[in-house]
């Protein structure tokens, strides 16, 4: 009877272990090589994922994390602050990087400003 009670405390405890274990650690990485369209640039591009249901992306030493990130037919992650936001396909293992560019030192309508533009960068990655 004794060695039935531990061995069902070892199971208990190996299985919190290991369900510890996959909460905090990812149980799936995709890491590809993507290069930009325009230029012979690559960049790493890596997601995780977590057992419940998180997704972490890291594109150009920039980390999403869980709250910023979405998993439908793509992947879909937007910081909001920074104003930049990329989707990957993950079929077709195309990316899209949206970002804004600042222009310091414009001169417009007789003033010196600081002018934003909406950029897009087109990857394939392998």
């Amino acid at each position: 009877m004794m060695t039935s009670k531990k061995f069902l405390v070892f199971i208990l405890l190996s299985m919190i272990i290991i369900i510890g274990y996959f909460i905090k650690n990812p149980y799936k990485t995709l890491t590809y090589l993507c290069s930009d369209e325009n230029s012979l640039l690559s960049f790493a591009f890596e997601a995780s994922f977590f057992i419940p249901s998180k997704l972490v992306l890291k594109f150009k030493n920039k980390i999403y994390y869980p709250d910023q990130c979405s998993k439908n037919n793509n992947l879909f992650c937007e910081d909001d602050v920074m104003q930049e936001s990329i989707i990957f396909n993950i079929d077709d293992k195309l990316l899209e990087h949206h970002w804004e560019r600042y222009d310091s030192g414009e001169f417009v309508y007789d003033q010196t400003q600081i002018i934003k533009t909406k950029m897009q960068d087109f990857y394939t990655c392998e």
